[in-house]
């Protein structure tokens, strides 16, 4: 009985914290969508600010400063706040410029980053304009281990206007799809891209709009030199003084993988990547109560 009493009690929570949720605005800071059921809701600050908090100590890798963020802790609100439907196991952050930061939930879950609205103490927004209002944090002063992995750097996302929830494999997976028959080469380089290119830069129909769109670079631009393009690329890009730069293999594994790409033809209908479909939640899913929409 007391195991019982337990579960509903947090099954209760879970619901009243659902029903919060609201239906986006336009004066919302913040936009939630994707595999969410019921989707998509909206944020203002009044609400972001009503979320756990927490403050971490980073290092933001574009500026080079360690300082105190504080915001919206990140993984009670995917745990507990969110009515995420299954399969939804990436986080795609989207900031400002059109800038995309695919992260798997469990690596929130693991290293407690913030969607943090301040800065030492003062408003994001007044203490780095070029950050907020909302900027991705993550505790890597706390935790140097965390600058190890390639990809924590580009988690840092500025401006964070939108989060969409959704498959890893249905997204990413299928951006970077190898064509049957490719080399060894181009898969490789598809493992490269996701890594380090699809922040900025879109693939059939997914990724960042930063740069340009590269479905059909090997078809439109056949005499360009990849290569040669990303030997100097990513650092003067991105932002980031300390991003180093590919290694000459792995720009022509990148290489490669545009070609396949390319000549794949990008416009069949079975290359073509679009937002998963939303499931239907398991019988005995907790839902909220239907949210009327703008």
């Amino acid at each position: 009985m007391r195991t019982f009493g337990v579960l509903l009690l947090a099954a209760l929570a879970s619901c009243s914290a659902w029903s919060k949720l609201r239906p986006p605005a336009a004066s919302d800071l913040l936009r939630i969508e994707g595999h969410v059921d019921r989707g998509p809701f909206g944020l203002s600050a009044a609400d972001l600010a009503k979320l756990e908090r927490r403050t971490l100590r980073g290092v933001d890798p574009r500026g080079g400063r360690e300082a105190a963020y504080a915001g919206a802790s990140l993984p009670p609100f995917f745990n507990e706040g969110l009515p995420l439907l299954r399969g939804a196991d990436t986080a795609f952050f989207h900031g400002r410029g059109g800038y995309v930061a695919a992260v798997p939930l469990n690596a929130i879950r693991q290293s407690q980053p913030v969607l943090a609205d301040q800065m030492d103490g003062k408003p994001l927004a007044e203490a780095s304009p070029e950050s907020g209002p909302l900027l991705l944090a993550w505790p890597d002063a706390e935790a140097p281990g965390l600058g190890t992995d390639s990809r924590q750097r580009w988690y840092w996302v500025r401006g964070v206007e939108r989060i969409e929830l959704g498959p890893w494999q249905e997204t990413v997976g299928r951006a970077t799809r190898v064509p049957l028959g490719a080399s060894g080469e181009a898969r490789l380089g598809a493992d490269v891209f996701a890594r380090q290119c699809f922040q900025c830069h879109r693939l059939r129909g997914r990724g960042g709009v930063v740069g340009p769109e590269l479905t059909r670079l090997g078809v439109e631009k056949p005499d360009l030199d990849v290569v040669a393009l990303l030997a100097s690329h990513l650092a003067p890009r991105s932002g980031i003084p300390g991003a180093p730069e590919l290694a000459p293999a792995a720009a022509q594994q990148v290489a490669a993988f545009l070609k396949v790409v390319a000549r794949a033809g990008a416009d069949r209908p079975e290359d073509e990547v679009r937002p998963p479909a939303p499931r239907q939640p398991s019988p005995g899913y907790p839902v909220p109560p239907p949210a009327s929409r703008p």
